[in-house]
Order: C-alpha cells, then structure tokens, then sequence
C-alpha cells in the first residue's frame, strides 16, 4: 500500500546516521513513485556510503523525474561500480538523449559489468547516434557486454544496417559474426544491403551474408540466393539451399533439385531439408526424383516427402518400398508414417519382414506412429529379430499402439540382451499402465544400466498413477527413450 502520508517520514529518514536506515528509506521513496521524492533523492546522490548513492540511483528509476538527468549523468563518474550501475539502468529506462554522450563513454568503462548495463541503456533511448560505438562493442571479450550490444543495435532499428553490414564485412570473424546476428534481428531492413554482399570477392563475406538472409527469410533474397547455390565455394552453395528453405519459395524449387541431384553428399542434404521446408509445391519434383535417378537422390527424395506430408507423395513411397536398394526402402518406410491408409498399413507390414535391418526398423517406427492396433501382432514378432535396433523400434512401436496384447511379450523384453531394448520395453510397459507388469519393473531396478533401471522408474510411475486415478502424460517421456526412437525421421 502506497500512502502519500509516508513520504514526508521516509524523506526524514534520508539523514538519519545509520546508513541501512537511508539505504531503506531511498528504496522505499522510490516504491512510493511520488515525484515529491525525486528532489531528496537527488540530494541523496552525494551521500558518504556507497550503498545508499547505488539505491538513491536505483531508486529514482521509479520516480522518474527528468529533474534527476544532469545529477545522475554526474553519477556515472562515481567511483562505485553498482552506484554507476544502477545511474546507467535509470537513465535507460527514462530514455533521455541528454544521456547518450556520458553512456557512450560509459562503454570503455572498466566495469564489464558497466559497459553491458550501458549497451541496454543505448538500445533504450534509442538515439542513433550510439550506433558507432554500440558496434565497437562488438569486439569485447566479455560475453555479457557483445550480447547486449547486439541486442541493443537492433533497437536503433534501420538507421544501424550500413554501419553493420560494414561491421559484418570486417575480416574478424567474432565481430562479423555478431554484426550478423543483429542484422538478423533488424530483419526485412537489412535484406537489400546483404543481398549486395553476396558480390563480394571475399567467401566469408558471402557466408555471412547467405546466413543472415536465411534468418531474416525476405523473399527478396531469393533470386540471389538461388545463384548462390552455384558459388564457387561448395560451403556457400550449402549454406544458400538451407537458406532457401526458409524462404519457402516456389521458385527455389528447379534449382534445388538440380542440387539434389548433381550435388555432393552435403548439398543433397541440405536441398532435401529446403525441398522438404518448402513443402507442397516442390511435392511433384520430389516425386520425380523418387522414382528415377541414383539410389542416394532417391533415398533423400523419401526423407524430405516424408517430411512435407503430402498425400500426393504416398503412392510414389508405396512403390518406393519395392526399391532395390535397402537404404531407399528403408527412408519410404520412414516416410510413410504420417499416411494413416489401410495399403499403407499393409505395406508397412510387408515392410517389416524385409531382408534389410534398417528396412524393418523403420517399418516398426512408422506403424507405431499410424497406432493401429491390427499392427500388435507383426511387431510383436520383431522383438524376437535378430537386430537389436529393430527389436528395440518394436518395443517403442507397441507402447504408442497400447493394446494389451503386448504385454507379456514386452514383459519377456525387459530380460533382452540388449539394454536399449530392455529400456523401450519398459516405457512401452509404462505407457501400457498395466498393473501386471510392475513386479517385473521392479526388477529392472537393479538392472545394469542407468537408462534400464531410469526407464522402469518412469514406467512404474505411471503404473501407480494410473491406480491413483491421474492419467496426465509425462511430458518428459521422450527425452528418456520411453516414445519411439525417432531413427531416420
């Protein structure tokens, strides 16, 4: 409770001999945001003990006064680095240009502790003219103090994007970089200049600058950075596929795939995960190249139709599980766990008994995700395979399905050789709740392995929740390998 009747008291108190007691009584006068505090507080700037000058300071942020400029620009000469401190909060947060000079200086302050606090007031007020030193921040060792400085420059808004992308153009990385990270933060303003960096003759320059527009993600970036792809710095061309993938733009869609299919290794990846981002309009290329040709296009084709989950896309990875080559059956399948279709159901099933281990594996992660309970039955024979992987995928499979069916299989998986088996069998078991299953549990708590024994914690857990009635899912689970193992997904 604010009473106005106490700031007359409190102002007494400012002079009493006990420091603690002014210390007390600035704060309190600060809380109170009665402007007849601002004068005494004012006085109280000089007093002899530290403690009391850094309250007054802070203090007066609440106020809010402009009388208190001129005294508190005074203040930031103080000999005490937490009276500075809080004079350099305070004039941020009353965002007066009368302060931009003293806390541009304030920048070279010993204090790192200063020169951060001196960054965010800059980034407060707003006053372009700190961008050339809020920019020469960039370079201090001091992680606190380069932070705020970048998340200060983005508050000066446009005015700051050719000092920074002068900055990013800098041969030191460290400074380039954070020049980067505030252009991104700028956003659409900066897009033009960055766009023109992509001429430089210097390869880091053009990195940068490709990074930065796949952060800002304006689509006018997309012509240059559909060039880029051709750079003759095969990083860059990486890069630039990413940074397409954000922008989403039907036409990226030709040049990625000719990425896709006469890059390297990395650049496949790499346009795959921009095809896949750009989703439904690069469906039908995807198509195309799943079906034709050499089996590591076609491999990277699956992943990324899996990822845009377009209908379109399932009679294609179908046919794909015919594939003669298991790496490319085994990404078909992966995809096709989003189609909840009977033939896809049939198929995935014929999938699981494949010759490939990694073909059978991903069958049993998709048909757990599809949750269909016809699927109990063929998983429960892979928790006999030979592959520990599959039988592993299995056991995550029937506990997303949940039919009862698998209990006792699973119960037998808790003794597999195997502990990443042992410990899906107990979170499947965990997310069957079924009470059979906790004499069991309680077994694998002497288990040999950490994530057996953590696993069979949880899934006895769960069991008693489900006896007390709770029924909330742990939202944890999947960090402790109690959801499906997302292999190739």
């Amino acid at each position: 409770m604010r009473d106005p009747r106490a700031v007359a008291p409190l102002v007494g108190l400012l002079e009493d001999a006990e420091p603690q007691v002014r210390r007390q009584a600035a704060w309190a006068l600060g809380w109170m945001h009665d402007p007849r505090a601002a004068v005494p507080l004012i006085a109280v700037l000089k007093d002899r003990d530290a403690a009391v000058r850094a309250q007054a300071a802070g203090a007066l942020r609440w106020v809010h006064d402009e009388r208190a400029v001129a005294s508190l620009i005074e203040v930031l000469a103080d000999e005490n680095d937490r009276v500075r401190q809080n004079a350099v909060l305070t004039l941020g947060q009353m965002r007066t240009p009368l302060a931009v000079g003293p806390l541009v200086e304030l920048l070279g302050d010993e204090s790192s502790s200063c020169r951060s606090h001196a960054a965010v007031a800059l980034g407060q007020i707003g006053d372009v003219r700190a961008v050339g030193a809020l920019i020469g921040v960039l370079a201090d060792e001091e992680d606190a103090v380069w932070k705020a400085a970048v998340r200060a420059l983005p508050r000066l808004g446009e005015a700051a994007v050719p000092d920074l992308v002068a900055a990013m153009a800098r041969p030191e990385p460290r400074v380039s970089s954070r020049a980067s990270a505030a252009l991104a933060a700028i956003g659409p303003p900066a897009a033009e200049p960055l766009i023109a960096l992509l001429r430089s003759d210097r390869a880091e320059v053009r990195k940068q600058a490709v990074l930065t527009l796949g952060q800002i993600g304006d689509a006018r970036a997309a012509p240059a950075l559909i060039s880029a792809l051709g750079d003759e710095d095969p990083d860059i061309g990486r890069h630039a596929a990413l940074a397409l993938g954000t922008l989403q733009d039907p036409r990226a869609v030709e040049p990625l795939i000719r990425v896709l299919e006469t890059g390297g290794p990395d650049a496949r990846e790499n346009a795959a995960r921009a095809l896949a981002k750009t989703g439904a309009p690069a469906v039908e290329s995807l198509v195309g190249c799943l079906l034709g040709g050499v089996p590591a296009v076609r491999e990277r084709a699956a992943w990324a139709l899996g990822a845009v989950r377009d209908a379109r896309a399932v009679g294609a990875l179908l046919r794909a599980l015919d594939d003669d080559n298991g790496r490319v059956r085994a990404a078909a399948a992966s995809a096709l766990g989003y189609a909840n279709e009977r033939r896809v159901l049939d198929a995935l099933v014929a999938a699981s008994e494949d010759e490939e281990a990694g073909v059978r594996t991903q069958a049993a992660a998709s048909l757990g995700w599809l949750r269909n309970r016809e699927a109990a039955i063929p998983l429960i024979h892979l928790l006999t395979d030979d592959d520990a992987t599959v039988r592993g995928m299995a056991a995550g499979a029937l506990g997303q399905i949940g039919d009862e069916l698998a209990l006792e299989p699973l119960v037998a998986a808790l003794e597999d050789e195997n502990p990443e088996v042992r410990k899906y069998a107990a979170g499947a078991l965990g997310r069957l709740r079924d009470l059979r299953a906790a004499l069991p549990l309680s077994e694998r708590l002497r288990d040999d392995d950490e994530s057996v024994r953590e696993a069979a914690r949880w899934a006895l857990a769960r069991i008693r929740e489900r006896e007390l009635g709770i029924d909330d899912e742990c939202p944890d689970c999947a960090r402790q390998g109690r959801e499906i193992p997302r292999t190739g997904r």
